[in-house]
């Protein structure tokens, strides 16, 4: 059985960069003509601040960033995909009696509006807060600095970029319906490739940085390119192409397929939570870990507010990621959502900033190749 097209499958040839959603984001390319000129190192607005809390620690420098923060008479503004960003704001404002106007839309739609405003000049966010892709464009941009402080010592690896900080990773791996696999799930990555998994198989259309960073580790554990190629497309032959990670988990948790091979594991949590007969353990590696997060823009009236308000999403808000059952990027905080996983491996944002274009066009070649001679599900 041939790869089926669920949605769109035409249309992938003419799309754009896009990472984790639908969209059609700026390529690197197009940003940086957006994009002005990169704030002078001299220029950084938040070395003030850190003067002022030099020698300082642990509370007595988060009460000295609190006085400068209030001193500013701030009104910080926002921009981010993350879903939970209104309700934090609205919990950081309630705190410290800052007020935060946040901007909150899809992964690219937040991108636009910052190049666009960028290249206006006039980029009213302080702080934004976006996937792993849009956040290398932004920061290669020069629009965001280094964070500097003492939290980037408690974070997990895989966090620190330049220009911007990881605060949560989105973890991807295969997961299936228990009931509806009645040969079991696989037991390693190229089991998907089996014909017994036809016509059960998921994959989505946009995740070529998943495609990149399981391509990167097979040939680093032993495969050719060819090799990795070959098996990847077999797996794609046996599959539905599907486009959201959503759509995914109610396809799985309905019966109507039996497994994705790769779909967001706090989807699937937060399903199983609810009832769902799904799972993930034991896990069928490579797991992949998309680091998602924010900058300090390189403009900002209000550097000690929007530092307090970065480092405070980077401590005092990890918690309730666990609760979303998401991977927070602070270190030491007790959760289950690595249990079963020996190795995580991180997708390289810098090296997709770069290559994206190249290995959106390979991943969707594979799956127009697959979906050659393929026909489109009922009612599709």
């Amino acid at each position: 059985m041939g790869t089926k097209i669920a949605v769109g499958i035409a249309a992938l040839a003419a799309s754009a960069v896009v990472v984790g959603c639908a969209g059609t984001p700026p390529t690197s390319d197009q940003a940086a003509s957006a994009a002005p000129e990169a704030v002078a190192e001299d220029a950084n607005p938040y070395e003030p601040v850190h003067a002022e809390l030099e020698g300082l620690e642990g509370e007595q420098r988060r009460e000295r960033l609190v006085e400068l923060a209030l001193e500013e008479d701030p009104n910080l503004s926002a921009y981010g995909s993350n879903t939970d960003l209104p309700e934090l704001a609205a919990t950081f404002s309630e705190e410290f009696g800052i007020p935060v106007e946040v901007y909150r839309a899809r992964n690219p739609d937040v991108l636009r509006r910052v190049l666009e405003e960028a290249e206006a000049g006039d980029l009213r966010a302080d702080l934004i807060d976006n996937s792993g892709y849009e956040m290398g464009v932004i920061a290669s941009e020069g629009l965001t600095v280094d964070y500097q402080g003492p939290v980037e010592d408690q974070l997990r690896e895989g966090t620190d970029w330049d220009g911007w900080t990881a605060n949560r990773f989105t973890v991807t791996s295969p997961i299936w319906n228990t009931e509806a696999l009645t040969d079991g799930p696989p037991t390693e990555f190229a089991d998907m490739a089996d014909p017994r998994f036809s016509g059960e198989l998921l994959v989505e259309p946009s995740a070529f940085d998943w495609y990149m960073t399981l391509s990167s580790w097979f040939q680093d554990n032993g495969m050719t390119e060819a090799e990795f190629d070959e098996m990847f497309a077999s797996i794609v032959g046996n599959a539905t192409v599907l486009e959201g990670n959503t759509n995914h988990i109610q396809f799985l948790a309905s019966g109507e397929y039996g497994i994705s091979a790769g779909t967001f594991n706090h989807l699937a949590d937060e399903a199983i939570a609810s009832g769902a007969p799904l799972a993930r353990l034991p896990a069928v590696g490579p797991i992949i870990a998309r680091p998602n997060g924010m900058g300090l823009t390189a403009e900002t009236e209000y550097p000690a507010s929007t530092l307090l308000l970065f480092e405070w999403l980077l401590i005092d808000a990890q918690p309730a990621l666990v609760e979303e059952y998401r991977l927070p990027a602070l270190d030491g905080i007790e959760t289950n959502l690595l249990e079963g996983i020996d190795e995580l491996i991180t997708i390289d944002v810098d090296r997709l900033v770069a290559e994206g274009a190249e290995w959106q066009e390979r991943y969707e070649q594979i799956l127009l190749e697959a979906a050659g001679t393929a026909e489109a599900p009922e009612g599709g």
